[in-house]
């Protein structure tokens, strides 16, 4: 025979957050990816330089300069080393009408590679920022 037996009280789940989130994270010092990633000087000096796939390809810059993360800094991309200027219709090219994959594809075709060129707009800039005494 089966004596009833009353249930335990269930207990209530926890919350994560006791109230609101606070505004700025003293771990990250405040910003969203990092102040190791943000280069804000670095970002001015390329918007300065003209197109590189335009210069690659051999086309006539037609649009103002902006700068091309090629490693989101969403997904762990620096500023520095990880971004060159190209211009808006480029831009508007690789993330609207082909993709970033097909993009660098069709870059790797004409001998254009992100990588390299990232990291030797490092060494440039570096030269003229803090040239050698």
């Amino acid at each position: 025979m089966i004596y009833p037996c009353p249930k335990p009280p269930r207990r209530k789940p926890k919350r994560l957050h006791q109230g609101r989130m606070k505004r700025r994270n003293a771990k990250r010092k405040g910003r969203a990816f990092g102040a190791s990633r943000v280069d804000r000087n670095f970002v001015a000096w390329l918007h300065t330089l003209p197109c590189a796939v335009c210069l690659a390809l051999h086309v006539v810059q037609t649009t103002p300069t902006e700068v091309e993360h090629f490693v989101l800094r969403s997904h762990g991309g620096f500023d520095k080393g990880d971004c060159y200027p190209t211009c808006g219709a480029h831009r508007e090219m690789r993330h609207v009408v082909m993709g970033p994959k097909a993009f660098t594809r069709m870059l790797q075709t004409q001998g254009f590679d992100e990588r390299a060129l990232c990291k030797k707009l490092v060494t440039m800039y570096e030269s003229e920022m803090y040239p050698c005494p």
